[in-house]
């Protein structure tokens, strides 16, 4: 007879050749001192050790569930699949080369249960290299994401600048409200835009995700467009790639769909007006359709950002102390 037992919290860990980090990504989610959850493992069809480490933890570990896809489906498709598959009342996306701390899970769900008008819940999180070196501290409490008022979140999400929040804990029915990633570079960021306007998101004042940022995730490999896109969606390797462009369709679309009130949508295309002239969006946008015919001007430009230190990281808040166990 088979347990039909709901848990009240889904992990879903999309994988494609990840042996190098996977078994220290799952044990650190099966020692969680939460307990009531299901881990759905969605292989990629990985071409490495993947599966053999997958179906040994599936084997010892009734809460893993693994599933292996034929063929290479994309991270777009993965991502979203562990979510329609999931059955808890809270879902989070982990990532093979990511690492929680035992309360994680624990501390972000007792957040959630106190407040209902969070939708998300993360902490401070620690951003290290490959070989576990100190590479930043990010604090999304900064942002004001969690503004009593909906097109505040929204507006403070076109002002951020990483994603990291995407690994925090989310409430399904949250979830099930928005579009999921969608085909195009830098679709986490639309996510989380329009997930904010559902509703608040909290963070647990302590250093309890491990955010590995190695030379292995598709964000560093310095990939030309079409190379990244086919990384998300490998159906569409041969067209067009226009992520910024993508991104600011989607960025109207939310407010479209979620504001009726002219006021209202006019607030919201400030805030994407100014987003579009930060952060060089608006050059990339001009810029991005000679990528396709010129690739080693992408190739320069990664060069160029790699030689001046742009790598993305920033700390929210000046670096303080820890506490890591």
């Amino acid at each position: 007879m088979h347990d039909v037992t709901i848990p009240k919290l889904s992990i879903g860990l999309p994988v494609y050749n990840g042996e190098r980090h996977l078994k220290r990504a799952i044990d650190s989610h099966l020692a969680q001192t939460f307990t009531d959850f299901e881990l759905i493992i969605c292989d990629n069809a990985s071409t490495d050790r993947t599966e053999e480490i997958c179906r040994y933890y599936a084997s010892i570990d009734k809460r893993v569930r693994y599933y292996r896809h034929a063929t290479n489906t994309g991270a777009v498709w993965n991502f979203n699949h562990c979510f329609d598959i999931a059955r808890g009342e809270y879902f989070k996306w982990s990532s093979h080369d990511d690492f929680l701390e035992p309360t994680f899970a624990e501390k972000c769900i007792a957040v959630l249960d106190a407040k209902p008008d969070v939708v998300l819940c993360h902490c401070i999180s620690k951003v290290v290299d490959d070989d576990l070196n100190y590479l930043a501290i990010y604090d999304p409490s900064v942002l004001g994401t969690d503004h009593p008022e909906a097109i505040a979140r929204f507006g403070a999400r076109l002002r951020a600048g990483r994603c990291i929040e995407v690994w925090g804990v989310i409430r399904s029915s949250a979830l099930r409200n928005i579009r999921l990633f969608q085909p195009f570079v830098g679709c986490d960021r639309p996510l989380l835009a329009e997930l904010a306007i559902e509703g608040r998101f909290a963070t647990v004042e302590e250093a309890l995700f491990v955010n590995g940022e190695n030379p292995y995730r598709s964000s560093q490999l310095g990939l030309r467009p079409l190379e990244r896109l086919a990384f998300y969606l490998p159906v569409r390797r041969r067209t067009k790639s226009h992520p910024i462009r993508s991104l600011f369709v989607a960025y109207e679309d939310i407010v479209r769909r979620k504001f009726s009130s002219r006021r209202d949508r006019i607030r919201c295309y400030g805030y994407v007006a100014r987003a579009l002239f930060t952060r060089f969006n608006m050059l990339r946008l001009i810029v991005e359709p000679l990528w396709p015919a010129v690739p080693k001007l992408y190739d320069a430009a990664t060069e160029l950002r790699r030689t001046l230190g742009w790598t993305g990281y920033r700390n929210e808040r000046a670096p303080r102390p820890l506490r890591i166990k």
